[in-house]
């Protein structure tokens, strides 16, 4: 009698994995565990065990970092099972060469791969490897027909005008015409975010520590959703940022401004202008608000302690009034002479043309002012200018007068929007001459910081300029908010004030200071509202320009 020879008994594995919207059509993850199963019974494989059934729920099939899918790899490795059953060869992968490097791999460890609805389809034979091949590129197809078609949806909805996503903090999705309107609950913090960042001149973490402190609900917590972590009405600075950084809350958004907008926006990852999709949505702030939100987050960056290595008084703040450019801040340390008496430490301010890396001409008026020399005759300037402000309003109107008599101040303001409007014009040129390859990226930057530049001055003369155009409505305001300055600061700092509190109070109330010789213009933020907790006061916007020249306020002698 022969004897019956053992037949090898196959183990089998299973994978199963489904993206949302596949779930939606009725991919659904237990139906593919079921008919995978059927065919491992079908063809007499040992059916898999409960560790070996691997899921990935909500995957996309271009997504190779998925969960199950390593899990499977390492088994495979292990060699734990012969064979894996999928329902289609689209479940591994929707990519023709990583299907195959997948098939390979698991070759090499002794492994098949089988699929249940398309059962030719074996990688254990030629013909089963080859409408393996054909199957994967199939599904490839398909998907990529799938994304040219949402694509031009899109796109579709996106010229309507419609949001595509959850909505931003300050809005909801309106179900019926599918855009945007204002959550008011949400946007009345919107605004007091923007004025205590701008007003007060906050960093994010002093602007965090503030919102946290008031249990402000979030987007999240407005859904009703549960935080596994940080807990109910948490802020992350990063999504404050955000907030502060958004044109959408000036009522502007734009679709397909980036290539790859999940990254860090950057001028250089623009795609061309005719590519973006402006759509128009409520505005929450106004313009001046943002731009001055984008001023504030500029000026955080470059004040930040870790980027300061010494503090000093007017960093950033002094112009020349002869060549018009910003005045650096110098240090020259304390040194023993020969004599052996000491020299001691003091810090002054010059012109860029006295920096190494500098290629500027030498200018006489700024060779070097110093700080203490400064710092006595200005801070005695703001103590007059707030404790009589009707005096210095006096006199800041006769300065006006005499210096209107060879400008007209309105024709002026007209010329600087133009050119304004001018510089935004040359921005984009360069920005289109740049995308289109005609210009390298070095000489790229090198001409749109000069461009920044330009844009940053002419925007401090409009301001400047605009201080000298008043309504009697805010002279008195000026003069009203000034004594309630006065009154805040005096008990403290009139006698008292130290260097820091000198800093932080200089730092609140100065916008700039031209330098013309022994003559100083200084432009002031004065607070509509003197409101002042921990010397920062809350600005509605820059009311006052006080311009102190001639006037006595100031020694005569050349302050170095």
């Amino acid at each position: 009698m022969k004897a019956i020879k053992n037949k090898k008994i196959i183990r089998a594995a299973t994978y199963v994995r489904v993206s949302s919207d596949e779930q939606v059509k009725g991919y659904s993850l237990t139906f593919q565990k079921e008919e995978n199963i059927e065919a491992i019974k079908k063809d007499g494989a040992l059916p898999p065990e409960e560790k070996h059934i691997y899921i990935d729920d909500g995957y996309t099939g271009i997504n190779g970092n998925r969960p199950a899918l390593q899990m499977m790899i390492d088994a495979a490795k292990r060699k734990e099972f012969d064979v894996i059953y999928v329902w289609k060869i689209d479940r591994l992968f929707r990519n023709t060469k990583l299907v195959l490097n997948l098939v390979d791999d698991l070759a090499t460890y002794g492994i098949g791969v089988k699929s249940a609805l398309e059962p030719f389809c074996d990688s254990s034979n030629p013909i089963g490897r080859y409408m393996f091949t054909m199957m994967a590129a199939g599904a490839e197809m398909e998907h990529a027909n799938i994304n040219e078609r949402t694509q031009h949806g899109k796109i579709r909805a996106m010229k309507e005008g419609k949001w595509l996503g959850s909505a931003p903090y300050g809005y909801f999705v309106n179900e019926e015409t599918k855009k945007l309107e204002i959550n008011e609950n949400e946007a009345k913090w919107v605004k007091k975010f923007f004025e205590w960042f701008v007003g007060e001149k906050l960093t994010l973490y002093q602007l965090q520590q503030r919102v946290n402190s008031l249990n402000i609900p979030t987007k999240f917590d407005n859904t009703g959703r549960v935080k596994t972590k940080n807990g109910k009405c948490f802020w992350a600075r990063r999504t404050l940022g955000r907030i502060l950084s958004s044109e959408l809350y000036m009522g502007v958004h734009t679709y397909r401004k980036y290539k790859n907008p999940s990254r860090v926006k950057n001028d250089l990852d623009l795609r061309p202008r005719e590519e973006w999709i402006e759509i128009s949505i409520p505005s929450i702030v106004g313009k001046e608000s943002f731009e001055l939100a984008q001023k504030q987050l500029r000026l955080n960056k470059e004040n930040s302690p870790r980027r300061t290595f010494r503090f000093y008084m007017f960093a950033k703040k002094l112009r020349c009034g002869v060549c018009g450019g910003r005045m650096h801040a110098f240090y020259v340390a304390p040194k023993v002479r020969k004599d052996g008496t000491r020299k001691e430490d003091y810090k002054f301010y010059a012109g860029s043309w006295l920096t190494k890396t500098s290629t500027n001409q030498r200018c006489e008026n700024c060779v070097g002012y110093n700080e203490n020399q400064l710092e006595s005759s200005i801070w005695s300037g703001i103590m007059k200018v707030l404790s009589k402000p009707e005096i210095m309003i006096k006199k800041f109107e006769k300065y006006r007068k005499r210096n209107s008599k060879s400008v007209d101040y309105t024709l002026y303001l007209e010329e600087l929007n133009k050119k304004e409007v001018h510089l935004k014009s040359k921005e984009e040129k360069l920005l289109n001459t740049y995308l289109e390859g005609d210009l390298n990226k070095e000489l790229y930057k090198k001409k749109l910081s000069e461009l920044e530049q330009e844009k940053i001055e002419i925007s401090g003369e409009i301001r400047r300029i605009n201080q000298f155009i008043l309504s009697d409505e805010e002279r008195l305001k000026r003069i009203v908010s000034a004594k309630a300055l006065y009154r805040k600061f005096s008990k403290r700092l009139l006698n008292k004030a130290t260097y820091e509190d000198k800093c932080k109070v200089m730092g609140v109330l100065i916008e700039n200071i031209t330098l013309n010789g022994n003559d100083a213009e200084v432009e002031m933020n004065l607070p509509a509202k003197a409101l002042i907790p921990q010397l920062n006061p809350y600005f509605n916007r820059p009311l006052a320009s006080a311009v102190m020249a001639n006037n006595g306020l100031w020694d005569k002698r050349r302050m170095d």
